[in-house]
């Protein structure tokens, strides 16, 4: 049998609810050598996957698996020739209800290395000649996320001890807890789904608009912002929106920028800094800047460390090799369901 002359690649897939992105990345470097991104987030595709079902009856895991293959297509055509065999690693919300497949989470606690991540391993077939491991997600007590468990294990390493706090800005705001490298707990801030209602769906819509850059005005509202959230019950504040036009305290465009200072505040503000040793911010470039802010003018800014935009987007990239590695050399490291 010839041995797969591809075998130091692999494909990392971070499928999240609103966006698509796969990667053809060198195992040993972790270095990305193509990379596909789209809107095909799996909140579409599921859309897209029921509407199907209403002409005829399409297998589920086929259909995901089938835009997976699209992107393959494209990947391989620019890299030259087939990349059949590889192993296929998949993170986010795949492995939801509405995803390809849906696997149980994760239980709490797992460690840096990844012990006790739960991984689904799909054997590669002639329709699709790709090894895949689906992870999962994780739970604890009152709390689940999908996607960010394999971001922090892209993050931590084996110097990280201590008890130490991981923050993961985005729609649904991630806070994690790991000592002494097990992941013991986390919980969830809704800070960019209620900015998205707030700013679209509520009475203060018409007092906010996304017309201006993020420019010296801009970045004076929003600390305003963050100083009241300091100060006051966000359920309060947040009106405060709605006054600064009615008062002219605030263009519109101004105010686009106060209410995301209230919101980030409001998340921030329960932090209790006396309780890590060390604070971790990891996120994109386009959040990095006000969340960078937001701690700058907060009790917790001497415990930060911020992540660099680029290590944040590269985590997840690092945390399925981890997982890809770990999970070939042992399985008993890892829950294959």
């Amino acid at each position: 049998m010839l041995e797969n002359p591809n075998k130091d690649l692999f494909f990392s897939c971070d499928w999240g609810t609103s966006s698509f992105r796969l990667r053809l990345a060198n195992r040993d470097s972790g270095s990305v050598i193509e990379e596909q991104c789209s809107e095909e987030g799996i909140k579409n595709t599921w859309v897209l996957w029921c509407k199907q079902q209403s002409i005829g009856s399409v297998d589920r895991r086929d259909f995901y698996l089938a835009i997976i293959q699209n992107h393959i297509n494209l990947i391989e055509e620019r890299f030259g020739s087939s990349l059949s065999g590889i192993s296929l690693v998949i993170s986010g919300m795949a492995s939801s209800s509405i995803g390809m497949e849906e696997i149980p989470y994760a239980v709490l606690p797992i460690k840096s290395d990844g012990t006790g991540v739960r991984v689904h391993r799909l054997e590669a077939s002639r329709a699709f000649p790709y090894s895949v491991l689906l992870v999962s997600g994780l739970r604890s007590f009152d709390d689940v996320m999908r996607g960010e468990e394999t971001q922090l294990l892209g993050c931590m390493n084996s110097e990280m001890n201590g008890r130490n706090l991981f923050i993961f800005p985005g729609t649904h705001s991630k806070h994690v807890v790991v000592e002494n490298g097990e992941v013991i707990d986390f919980k969830t801030y809704m800070t960019g789904e209620f900015f998205e209602l707030l700013s679209t769906h509520s009475i203060l819509k018409e007092a906010v608009k996304k017309d201006m850059p993020f420019n010296v005005e801009a970045e004076n509202s929003f600390k305003k912002g963050l100083l009241d959230s300091a100060k006051s019950n966000v359920l309060h504040s947040v009106f405060k929106v709605r006054t600064n036009v009615l008062f002219d305290a605030m263009t519109v465009g101004e105010n686009y920028y106060y209410l995301s200072g209230l919101l980030i505040g409001a998340e921030l503000k329960g932090i209790n800094s006396a309780e890590f040793d060390r604070i971790y911010l990891c996120c994109t470039a386009s959040l990095l800047v006000y969340y960078k802010i937001a701690v700058e003018v907060s009790q917790i800014a001497k415990k930060v460390h911020i992540f660099p935009a680029h290590s944040a987007e590269g985590a997840v990239l690092g945390g399925h090799l981890k997982i890809l590695n770990n999970t070939q050399s042992s399985h008993g490291r890892f829950f294959l369901g």
